[in-house]
């Protein structure tokens, strides 16, 4: 690079140029290594964001000191917001968000967890843009300096609104299906063979004149309810209907509360795990 100059004093005509020159062949390369780098990063962060959306999980990042509050771009998409959005710049506006029912339970468990310096994991609803809330599930982290200060929390949430329905539609089923198991006038059980478990209902317990939850807490099985006279047919049955899909449907006497015998009538389909192996019973009595 060269730069200067001289003119003579009478006439004003350059008679001379001075100047100085220097390589920069070290600047002009490393600013190319620079912005190489920095496309990289981009590149990386817009992959690490394309991710994040494909989880439906964003990023967060709080300081301590300041409050200052960083969000990923999947964090604010997530909520409804444009991939550009910045305005939940503090944790008071993030905080903000968080449905009134799950504020204080939140503020609880996560001032324990940074206090415990403790991974915590909270599932919680957020209002977003659009007003509604959806149920996310909040996970984070401290980060403490040498003196052990927390200086930032850092995480991210994930979208369960599905889970969550899904969950709730379960818990209805559960509870209609508790409703017609206890309406119905008929005994319920299931004997699931891969556990050992024998399930009945609390009519089936009634019938049998049991006490609700005895034959759970005394480890009862239908074996040892069948009169021993019945034993034989009981099982061929059984065996017939495992073996070639025969109708399970067979009377037997069984011990109400194996002191005396009824005669219940005891019939069911198999429910199978794999096309020839049956692995429980269920059935009504």
């Amino acid at each position: 690079m060269v730069a200067g100059g001289g003119r003579s004093a009478c006439d004003s005509v350059p008679t001379r140029s001075l100047g100085v020159s220097w390589d920069i062949t070290d600047e002009v390369e490393a600013a190319a290594r620079l912005e190489q780098q920095a496309r990289q990063l981009q590149d990386i962060t817009r992959r690490f964001e394309r991710a994040a959306l494909s989880t439906h999980e964003g990023h967060w990042e709080v300081d301590m000191a300041t409050h200052r509050h960083w969000a990923s771009s999947s964090y604010y998409v997530l909520l409804g917001y444009p991939a550009d959005a910045c305005h939940l710049d503090t944790l008071e506006k993030a905080q903000d968000l968080i449905h009134p029912d799950d504020f204080n339970r939140t503020h609880e468990i996560t001032a324990q967890r940074i206090a415990d310096g403790a991974l915590y994991d909270i599932d919680m609803r957020i209002r977003c843009k659009e007003g509604h809330y959806r149920w996310f599930r909040l996970r984070g982290m401290a980060e403490r300096d040498a003196s052990g200060k927390t200086v930032r929390v850092s995480g991210s949430i994930h979208d369960i609104q599905r889970q969550r329905e899904a969950e709730g539609a379960l818990d209805l089923a559960r509870r209609r299906l508790e409703r017609a198991i206890r309406g119905t006038q008929d005994g319920l059980w299931e004997w699931d063979f891969t556990t050992g478990t024998f399930w009945v209902s609390p009519r089936y317990e009634t019938i049998l004149r049991y006490a609700e939850g005895e034959f759970a807490t005394r480890g009862l099985s239908p074996n040892e309810l069948v009169h021993p006279n019945d034993k034989a047919s009981y099982e061929q049955v059984r065996e017939d209907h495992f073996r070639t899909g025969a109708p399970y449907d067979v009377e037997v006497r069984a011990a109400a509360t194996l002191t005396a015998i009824d005669t219940p009538m005891v019939y069911g389909v198999v429910r199978e795990e794999s096309l020839f192996r049956s692995v429980a019973i269920s059935s009504a009595g």
